[in-house]
């Protein structure tokens, strides 16, 4: 096996209380689930 390495990142409390988005769009298909933050 080949050792990999790790990536580790930090986020702040607002941006977790933002990641998913609340709003629905009225269109037709699935509303975005992520806000453009989380991205």
């Amino acid at each position: 096996m080949r050792q990999r390495g790790s990536l580790t990142f930090w986020v702040s409390e607002d941006l977790l209380e933002n990641w998913l988005t609340r709003e629905k769009t009225g269109e037709r298909g699935a509303s975005p689930q992520y806000t453009d933050a989380a991205i």
